[in-house]
């Protein structure tokens, strides 16, 4: 009986560790999916940064403009922030016709 019991116990063993192995290269294989890994849907990146001017049209506003200019899947408000430390703007409401102002674009 005693031999029953322990080839039982080594069996149970082995059959946990195989699958705690498998989770393991599982939950990895899926870490590296989400983390690192290219595939066909993944976000185009920006290659080269340019920069252009751009005269203001009665109407305009930062968003607006941004949103003409900004990457395509980035953050507007990120874009908008970044189109203010350039143009060295103090207040976003002080946009005027005429006004040039440096834009970052990429491609």
């Amino acid at each position: 009986m005693r031999n029953t019991k322990r080839t039982r116990s080594r069996t149970g063993r082995s059959t946990r560790g195989y699958l705690a192995a498998f989770l393991m290269i599982l939950s990895l294989g899926f870490s590296v999916l989400l983390l690192g890994g290219n595939s066909a849907g993944a976000r185009p990146e920006a290659t080269e940064k340019y920069y252009t001017s751009v005269t203001v049209q009665a109407g305009d506003t930062l968003w607006s403009i941004a949103e003409q200019y900004a990457p395509e899947y980035s953050d507007i408000r990120a874009y908008v922030d970044q189109l203010i430390r350039i143009n060295r703007l103090h207040n976003t409401e002080s946009l005027r016709p005429g006004q040039s102002l440096v834009i970052v674009y990429y491609r």
